[in-house]
């Protein structure tokens, strides 16, 4: 039990009135009337306990949310007391969550039922603990407060940013999924499935006439093809110390986590299977799934994934990515590639390249290039743009070493690597070489 507003208020005016009532004959007498008046209604008011009454307080929304994303709460609230009572609540919600609508204060009339929003978005991915409501509650007149923990706890997950996968869902509804960014290279028959013969026309090439069925039917024949479904795409992902660096406020492993939703979700409508591996303090595997109901699955097993302190282990990825995935497989190496990482990589490459098709997928500072494009107006800004100058040329190089080696590298800035990569997956599978 607290003192409430109206107690306090009362305290600091009898204590005011008592003293300025001393020089009275009366003074004292008065003096002790109001003290006992004050603390009778206390007393009755502590006695009287119908006022903390719990009401039946229930939370209700989505389970999962997407990180930075802003999603709605609702709270259920239903009076068991006789009579009206005046509430603060205040959700239990997790350091890492921003909220709006919070604290609520209200009147619960006697047997009412109220239902009440607020809006939450947590900025960490992975579970996010939400504890028992707390309530305030005041008595009638505001003399005494009562604070309790009310309600149930409840766990909900924090998926990765899928905002990207949404646009491009919707826009291939549409017919029209290159609106997004996504670029799909024309099928040129290589490595490609046949899917029917048709009518030729303007701009077919000429390797793709059928001329026995041209001949039966005295007019040009082109045989269709279609992309080849059931391949395999195999995610690496890097969850060692360098993922742990932030870039706009969102660490670089929720950055290549887009950028994987994003491409499982094109290949899983592509036919493909796709599977997942994570190392660099991280040990797991999430098996092949296929088809668009694949994708809950993939949701599922990433939304945990943390950065650890461990330094990344390339190498063994790459060997747990062999011994696990028997069939070739587009193995997509999600990363932050740095010059000293040379022998780690040509290590990885070697191993997975005995039977898949490697692309690494690079993630690249944004800050660096912010202090390229800053003007030199000092000597500390001079020497942090030789710094960034020589960091970039060391990295140009490093890259351009691997990929005279024959592999496949991207490069990027986080904000571009999701439609990148996936238009990279639609050309090598339109190019055959998987």
């Amino acid at each position: 039990m607290l003192p409430g507003r109206r107690l306090l208020q009362w305290i600091a005016v009898w204590f005011v009135g008592t003293t300025l009532a001393l020089f009275t004959p009366w003074g004292a007498v008065c003096g002790l009337i109001g003290l006992l008046g004050g603390l009778g209604v206390c007393a009755y008011q502590a006695l009287r306990r119908t006022w903390q009454r719990a009401p039946i307080l229930t939370r209700h929304g989505p389970e999962a949310f997407a990180r930075g994303q802003w999603g709605t709460l609702t709270l259920r609230l239903e009076s068991q007391a006789p009579c009206a009572q005046h509430l603060e609540v205040f959700d239990d919600l997790p350091n890492q969550a921003e909220f709006e609508g919070m604290p609520l204060s209200l009147t619960l009339q006697p047997g009412e039922v109220r239902q009440v929003t607020y809006r939450v978005r947590f900025l960490q991915r992975g579970d996010a603990e939400l504890g028992a409501f707390h309530v305030r509650f005041h008595s009638p007149g505001r003399w005494l407060e009562a604070v309790r923990r009310l309600g149930p706890s409840q766990r909900l997950r924090v998926f990765p940013d899928y905002a990207p996968v949404v646009r491009y869902a919707l826009m291939a509804l549409q017919g029209r999924p290159s609106a997004t960014g996504v670029r799909r290279r024309r099928l040129r028959g290589v490595g490609a499935e046949f899917h029917q013969l048709r009518e030729y026309r303007e701009g077919d090439a000429i390797t793709t006439v059928d001329w026995k069925a041209t001949a039966r039917r005295s007019h040009l024949i082109v045989r269709d093809y279609q992309e080849e479904r059931n391949q395999r795409i195999t995610f690496l992902v890097d969850c060692g110390q360098r993922m742990r660096a932030f870039d706009g406020g969102v660490p670089l492993l929720d950055h290549s986590l887009n950028a994987l939703l994003l491409v499982a979700y094109v290949a899983l409508r592509q036919g493909d299977r796709v599977a997942i591996a994570a190392y660099g303090g991280v040990r797991r595997w999430m098996p092949p799934v296929q088809g668009p109901k694949g994708m809950p699955a993939v949701l599922r097993a990433v939304y945990d994934y943390q950065a650890t302190r461990a330094v990344s282990d390339m190498e063994s990825g790459a060997r747990e990515v062999l011994r696990r995935e028997p069939r070739r497989s587009l193995v997509v190496l999600l990363t932050q590639l740095r010059p000293e990482d040379k022998d780690d990589v040509l290590r990885a490459h070697r191993v997975l390249s005995r039977r898949h098709l490697v692309l690494i997928a690079s993630l690249r500072e944004t800050s660096v290039q912010e202090w390229l494009d800053r003007p030199v107006e000092n000597e500390a800004d001079a020497w942090r743009f030789g710094a960034a100058s020589l960091y970039v040329q060391q990295r140009a190089e490093f890259l351009a070493e691997l990929r005279a080696r024959g592999m496949l590298a991207l490069d990027l800035l986080p904000k571009d690597l999701p439609v990148a990569l996936a238009s990279e997956y639609l050309d090598l599978k339109a190019s055959g070489r998987l």
